[in-house]
């Protein structure tokens, strides 16, 4: 109980000392410095039109947009082909064929900063939304506080009660766990890159080693900020509410399939992931079932669905709880960066650690699944 109190205390006090980015001047003498925006897109035609149309409006003068048609579907490719003929400023870059050794955003994020001219890029994505007075404010901020490195993080509006229980914990986790507000400490370990909003000088980019340094990371937006503070480059995490602001997920079923993406990776087939989907779907299970929730769980090639039933009056409780345990075991498995013949070995030895009395039989049924 101790630790949860002094914990809570530090992401209260930290969260405090963050500032906020609506806050920073905008005025003409921050406009030197051409940003180059860079935004990856993958079926995203319900949103893309939006986010680009506030793009568009930014009241900074010297911008360049390349946004990159991830191989899409649905029209993404062609509301951007539409706006880029309306709009000089506005270029696409279509990729057709992923490159072996690639993720497909982070090579879609490479292909456009190899794209651009500016001597500051902003990577963002597809579904963000930001005020006309944005970009001049956070270049305002980078240049005043001499970062090499600002990342913003956005407000994020989500449909129902219980995606916004999952997103505070969600919240809470990530602070808990990354610390932003101590990396803009050069002497701290601490990290931070916020995938709504990263904006980094072009040559901090390239000494850092750019998206070929994290090319198979499925967190690249936190890893671009891992490798730049590695490399000694300033950075800083400011509070983007007000300004920029993206819908996360729509669905329980978005959610899951977000989840499954970015904590359990698409690296190394079912045996990088698919104990760590596992994993969470045992501690979910044990977790829903104090709060009389009924789990069905799949953990397997790298998919964890966790589906429950109870009464609708628990469902928020029910996913909060679970959430919480799995989002905290996830972290623990993905933040392992080992390599080599036992890291897998090593990965089913975590993830039978701390079950609940009686639950070893079922998280290895659950586990042999992916080997």
């Amino acid at each position: 109980m101790c630790v949860v109190v002094v914990g809570g205390v530090e992401i209260a006090l930290g969260t405090r000392r963050t500032a906020y980015l609506r806050y920073a001047p905008c005025g003409p003498g921050f406009e030197a410095a051409r940003v180059s925006v860079i935004v990856a897109a993958r079926d995203e035609e319900k949103k893309i039109r939006e986010a680009l149309g506030s793009l568009l409006k930014q009241d900074y003068g010297n911008l360049e947009f390349i946004v990159v048609n991830d191989r899409s579907s649905d029209r993404t490719g062609a509301i951007v082909a539409e706006m880029a003929a309306a709009d000089p400023r506005l270029r696409a870059v279509n990729i057709t064929e992923l490159q072996a050794g690639w993720l497909g955003k982070n090579y879609a994020l490479y292909r456009g900063a190899e794209a651009a001219s500016g001597g500051l890029l902003l990577f963002t994505d597809a579904d963000v939304v930001m005020d006309p007075s944005t970009m001049a404010r956070a270049v305002g901020y980078l240049e005043m506080h001499g970062l090499d490195h600002l990342a913003a993080m956005p407000a994020v509006k989500l449909p129902s009660l219980p995606l916004r229980l999952f997103c505070s914990t969600f919240g809470i986790f990530f602070s808990g766990y990354l610390r932003p507000w101590k990396a803009k400490d050069p002497r701290s370990r601490a990290f931070i890159g916020i995938g709504a909003f990263n904006l980094v000088t072009a040559e901090a980019y390239q000494a850092a080693g750019t998206h070929r340094a994290i090319a198979m990371r499925p967190d690249d937006d936190v890893k671009l900020g891992k490798i730049l503070k590695k490399a000694g480059f300033r950075q800083e995490m400011v509070l983007g509410m007000g300004l920029l602001s993206v819908e996360w997920y729509s669905s329980l079923r978005e959610l899951i399939e977000g989840l499954r993406k970015n904590f359990f990776g698409e690296v190394g087939g079912g045996r990088r992931c698919g104990v760590a989907a596992a994993r969470v779907a045992v501690r979910g299970h044990f977790c829903g079932r104090r709060l009389g929730a009924n789990f069905v769980c799949f953990g397997g090639d790298g998919y964890a669905a966790l589906y429950f039933r109870c009464q609708s009056f628990l469902r928020p409780a029910a996913m909060v709880c679970a959430g919480a345990s799995a989002f905290r075991d996830a972290i623990r498995l993905h933040s392992l960066e080992i390599d080599g013949a036992d890291a897998a070995d090593r990965r089913h030895q975590l993830a039978r650690e701390a079950l609940p009395a009686g639950a070893a039989q079922g998280q290895s049924g659950l586990a042999s699944q992916t080997r």
